[in-house]
């Protein structure tokens, strides 16, 4: 039997919290052990990452994890910290309907103190993260005799601490990419000084890096052009499903009921944008009638987008639910005939987002409405396995066409049974498969496991 490795996780966010924060490095530590690895984290403390920013925290988290699995915190300062904005914080009260009350506003001197650490502070307002679990990561590397190191963003900050650990122990890294860093035009508006840092810190970070592991083909292709040198380098794993179909509720039956389109995530800015859907619903209420469609919505909203429901007369089709727990998540879904997905437009990188929400819908089998950029990484996956009808997110006449899709039941007449590809296990698999590889060229020098952690 193969002797059993470890790998060190830097990741700022972990278990309990929940959501697509820490759902794939989750699932990754999940099912590493089948295939020779044992993982010990590095995270922040729970508190710290609660008193900065509202987060979805589920305990449940902890019943799909190793048994004894080792998690380390640290407990470090954050920059500009405070309470995060209302346009970007979850509801944190919720009434027993499931509606939010409004979060308290944040106070002018503090929202103004944010803005500015945010334009100054790189990689984000977690860099003293850094110094702080610096010494702690490399003392785990040597007293566990880890064999290498995964680190995972955003939050960005994880990855050059992760490097400074990789090169003072000489550890192989690997640098996962949920979302791109320095090519995320959506962090760094009016900031070209503060992205042109930000390329620079990541470009040392992807040298140190033996492999570099993106979300999405669009991802490694913009990494690809940016840094050629490097791209023999850059993988591609997907996001996937874990929930077993067997064991999920068939799809209601579309009767004489409205047909019901379930959604649990943001719904503001650039990447969530809602009001084409709102008008071409409207469009479709005053076609068919009020009883042909509604749609039941949870999480945070804009609030012009929310206005914008009594502008159009649609509080009666479309349900607000404000923030829901995962088990909540899971009824809404099941009582959905279809499911929302939502990419905007307008920003470049949002051509190769995916959405880790996409895969979270596979095991379902309901149609999925993809509202996403047209040829973008999410339409292609859509398309090419027929899972439900397509509209660009920012053309409200192509919204209504594809809706009616589903009203008329000409997405509804098949299966839509999960690609198994997309399946966690075996994406685990391709990154056992990778650490393997990694660690069988670095021949990394051992230390001694009596350095104190």
């Amino acid at each position: 039997m193969a002797e059993r490795q470890r790998v060190l996780f830097v990741t700022y966010h972990f278990a309990p919290v929940a959501g697509v924060a820490t759902e794939r490095c989750r699932k990754f530590v999940k099912y590493l052990p089948e295939f020779g690895w044992e993982t010990t984290i590095l995270t922040e403390s729970l508190e710290k990452a609660q008193r900065t920013k509202p987060l979805e925290i589920d305990e449940q988290c902890f019943e799909e994890l190793p048994t004894g699995l080792e998690i380390v915190r640290v407990d470090a300062p954050v920059l500009g910290g405070g309470s995060a904005t209302a346009r970007t914080q979850p509801p944190v009260r919720t009434s027993p309907q499931g509606q939010s009350s409004p979060a308290p506003p944040e106070s002018n001197r503090r929202g103004w103190l944010r803005s500015l650490a945010a334009g100054m502070l790189s990689p984000d307002l977690f860099l003293l993260w850094i110094p702080v679990a610096l010494m702690r990561g490399i003392r785990l590397v040597r007293k566990r005799n880890c064999s290498a190191i995964f680190a995972t963003g955003p939050i960005f900050s994880a990855l050059p601490l992760a490097a400074l650990v990789s090169f003072a122990t000489r550890r192989p890294l690997i640098v996962d990419y949920r979302d791109p860093w320095g090519e995320n035009d959506a962090f760094f508006k009016d900031r070209p000084h503060k992205q042109r840092y930000n390329l620079f810190l990541e470009r040392l970070c992807l040298s140190q890096s033996a492999r570099a592991v993106f979300a999405t083909e669009g991802f490694r292709k913009l990494y690809a052009e940016r840094h050629p040198d490097l791209a023999a380098r850059f993988v591609v794993i997907p996001n996937g499903y874990d929930r077993d179909p067997g064991r999920i509720p068939a799809p209601p039956e579309h009767g004489t009921e409205p047909y019901r389109i379930g959604y649990a995530g943001k719904m503001f800015g650039d990447q969530y944008p809602v009001e084409p859907l709102f008008r071409a619903v409207h469009a479709l209420v005053e076609k068919r009638g009020a009883d042909c469609i509604r749609l039941e919505l949870a999480g945070v909203i804009d609030p012009a987008s929310e206005a914008l429901l009594d502008e159009l007369d649609l509080r009666e089709v479309v349900s607000l639910r404000g923030y829901l727990g995962r088990a909540a998540v899971e009824d809404l879904q099941a009582r959905s005939h279809a499911l929302l997905l939502i990419i905007g437009d307008e920003l470049p990188f949002l051509f190769g987002l995916e959405s880790a929400k996409l895969f979270e819908y596979m095991p379902l089998r309901r149609p999925i409405l993809g509202l996403v950029p047209e040829n973008g990484a999410a339409w292609k996956i859509l398309e090419e396995h027929e899972l439900g009808p397509l509209a660009s997110p920012s053309d409200r006449d192509s919204i209504a066409r594809a809706i009616e899709c589903l009203l008329d039941g000409r997405a509804s007449s098949r299966v839509f049974e999960p690609p198994v590809e997309f399946q966690r296990r075996q994406l685990t698999e391709r990154l056992a498969a990778l650490l393997h590889e990694v660690t069988s060229v670095a021949s990394p020098i051992r230390h001694s496991q009596e350095t104190p952690a």
